[in-house]
């Protein structure tokens, strides 16, 4: 077909969309000639020359986005088939300069028309507060009030509902309380009788809280050792440490034997600096130790502070080690001052059953500090053997001032099994060296007077009456006077030594037959602060076989009994032998006040029935009259088996691990961690029990 064309008649239509081939810029498709309508799809409908112009009848309309929030400013759209850049459709942004502002964002009491809907502040912006009536003018509303949401509040009202009390001024969120008065003036809905907000009313106001000013002091709080407050209002400022019944297994750290049968922890002494490094040891016995023999026994040196867990005595720094079998070494341990002038403190250690001359009469050895290393006592300074078998010699030792004119201090030891067990103490020169039988090393001799006395179980060097002059204590727990059995006496003198115990300054005797008193003798400080030391006495015996130990705050001065003494400590069952192990163990608790410790290793626990665990007794050294062992002890320890005789010895080594309060070590002889009968010394310690 041939259609009309304006610039030629003769061109053809082919796609007969009126236009002739030569004006068409597409006469193949009818939808694309001159004056086409434009579309958006990249080709040139209308023959132009463009495609996709502003004119085209799909083209949107953009809209400036300048704070890139999605919404466009109404002002300055214009028409394109592709979105430019910062440009967006919608038109419904009323402040295109900030994000802010817009449809989508939701009003909020401000002075601005957050979303766009021409109000500013209306009533459903999300932070309008509700307003209820401030009757009282305080600033704080009525919570009770009905109240009105708004971002601008009527009259008479204010921003929040907080005031407990809308008729009083006085009485709202910015008031301070008055304690006690039964108001709440700061409108904190809690107790006006708890000051400290622990949770506990004030005592004195039908509460519980013995100090409301102390948040940490109520019901329930932890007791804090030795800050004097009763932390945990129980009426009691201790509460802590060693209190109430426990037994040995809360131990800080356990000494084992190194081997069975060693039986360590007979007698364990703590040492004032014995190697020079300024800090204090810890001496263990173990009389069955084999190094030098069968039983030669041994003494073990093992320094401070004591490290937790289980410590070995393989793990000693040294160790003294019995010269012969069966001589037992370790049956007394004593620190005794600097014998030789070098400023080194030095020891003492005997082994009762050690041979001179043949007979079996037991030997002290001294040894030089300071130590540093194992030593064989055939080795040591200075042996001073007993030659009267079975004499024990060295059965206790302590030194005196000095009796030879060497101005160094001198050495008292003792042999109670002498001459059938009358008993001996000696004084020998503490400069002593090389090996001497004690009839050659003797200065002063005190006898026992009568057969089974045994003179010199127990000795003590104190002085008593604070003139700068010693005075010796010997205990003789045999002592029988005319009529009786046993008894016991304690015998006090000044030096040079009397040979006959009769003509000793005073006589301290016990009062029942069997009381066996002055088998141990110690000092207890000065518990009643008058300047002068006070004296810790047993009479194991007493009470048949439970014992006894007698506190004296005024030493004896001429012939008196025990019953004169200011505390009577009473042993609770017969096989207890109260007084025989004790120790001034410090203050374990925290209270300020010295603590005494007495063991019963035979004691067998009702509670648990372990027979012969043994038990410890812990005492305020401030108690007086008569006290009763499980009724008025502060703690009850008892061993952790069967047969261990926990109690067997006892000291302290002071604070071990710098709580505030003095730690304990209790020997348990056959107890059976490192094997049967090896033996253990536990360390327990006060504060955190």
């Amino acid at each position: 077909m041939w259609g009309c064309d304006l610039l030629g008649e003769d061109a053809p239509d082919r796609d007969l969309d009126g236009y002739a081939a030569d004006n068409d810029c597409d006469d193949d498709n009818p939808n694309i000639h001159p004056g086409a309508p434009e579309l958006c799809d990249d080709v040139d409908q209308d023959c132009d020359g463009v495609t996709d112009d502003s004119d085209s009848v799909d083209a949107g309309v953009y809209h400036p986005d300048q704070d890139n929030d999605g919404r466009g400013n109404p002002e300055g759209g214009f028409r394109s088939c592709t979105q430019p850049e910062g440009y967006v459709i919608d038109n419904t942004d009323c402040d295109d300069t900030t994000p802010r502002i817009s449809p989508d964002v939701a009003e909020v009491c401000d002075g601005e028309d957050n979303d766009c809907d021409d109000e500013i502040d209306e009533e459903d912006a999300t932070n309008a507060p509700t307003w209820h009536p401030d009757r009282d003018g305080d600033g704080y509303g009525d919570p009770e009030s009905p109240g009105v949401t708004d971002c601008k509040g009527p009259a008479g009202h204010a921003d929040n509902g907080d005031d407990c009390d809308d008729d009083d001024p006085e009485i709202s969120p910015a008031q301070t309380e008055i304690w006690y008065d039964a108001i709440d003036q700061d409108c904190d809905g809690l107790s006006d009788f708890d000051q400290d907000r622990d949770g506990h009313d004030d005592v004195n106001h039908s509460g519980t809280d013995c100090d409301d000013s102390d948040d940490s002091v109520h019901p329930g709080a932890e007791e804090i050792c030795g800050d004097g407050l009763d932390n945990n209002c129980d009426g009691s400022t201790v509460g802590c440490g060693m209190h109430g019944e426990m037994d040995v297994s809360v131990a800080r750290t356990r000494i084992t034997g190194e081997e069975s049968r060693d039986q360590i922890g007979q007698n364990i002494q703590p040492t004032s600096d014995i190697n020079g490094d300024g800090l204090p040891e810890l001496l263990v016995d173990a009389q069955y130790a084999n190094h030098g023999g069968d039983n030669s026994g041994a003494v073990y040196l093992l320094h401070s502070p004591l490290p937790e867990g289980e410590l070995g005595l393989e793990e000693a720094a040294a160790v003294l080690i019995g010269e012969e079998a069966d001589s037992l070494l370790g049956g007394a341990i004593a620190t005794v001052g600097d014998l030789n002038g070098d400023g080194a403190n030095d020891l003492v250690v005997s082994a009762l059953f050690a041979t001179t001359d043949s007979e079996t009469g037991g030997a002290a050895y001294v040894v030089l500090g300071p130590i540093t290393d194992s030593l064989n006592m055939a080795d040591a300074d200075a042996r001073i053997g007993g030659t009267s078998n079975g004499m024990h010699l060295g059965y206790a030792i302590a030194s005196t001032d000095d009796q030879d004119g060497d101005d160094l201090p001198d050495l008292i030891l003792t042999s109670p099994l002498h001459e059938l067990a009358a008993g001996r103490v000696s004084i020998v020169a503490g400069s002593s060296s090389g090996s001497q039988t004690l009839e050659e090393a003797e200065l002063q001799y005190m006898a026992g007077s009568a057969t089974g006395d045994t003179l010199g179980a127990a000795v003590l060097h104190i002085d008593l009456n604070g003139d700068g002059v010693g005075e010796v204590l010997i205990g003789a727990p045999g002592r029988a006077p005319l009529g009786t059995s046993q008894t016991g006496a304690i015998y006090g003198t000044s030096l040079p030594l009397p040979s006959d115990p009769a003509d000793s300054d005073w006589i301290l005797s016990g009062l029942e037959d069997g009381d066996l008193l002055g088998a141990t003798i110690l000092s207890a400080g000065d518990v009643d602060g008058d300047g002068r030391p006070d004296l810790l006495i047993s009479a194991e015996g007493s009470g048949e076989g439970a014992g006894a130990a007698y506190l004296f705050l005024t030493p004896p001065t001429e012939a008196e009994d025990a019953s004169l003494a200011d505390t009577t400590f009473m042993g609770a069952t017969d096989s207890d032998a109260l007084g025989a192990v004790m120790t001034v163990a410090g203050d374990l608790d925290g209270d300020g006040t010295i603590d005494l410790a007495m063991g019963a290793p035979a004691h067998t626990s009702d509670e648990t029935l372990r027979s012969h665990a043994g038990r410890i007794y812990i005492f305020s050294s401030h108690l007086r009259g008569v006290v009763e062992a499980e009724a008025d002890a502060e703690a009850l320890i008892d061993g952790e088996a069967t047969d261990d005789e926990a109690g067997t010895s006892i000291t302290t080594l002071g604070d071990v691990n710098d709580d505030g309060n003095d730690d304990l070590l209790i020997g348990a002889p056959y107890h059976d961690t490192a094997g049967p009968n090896a033996g253990t010394v536990f360390l327990l310690t006060g504060g955190s029990i």
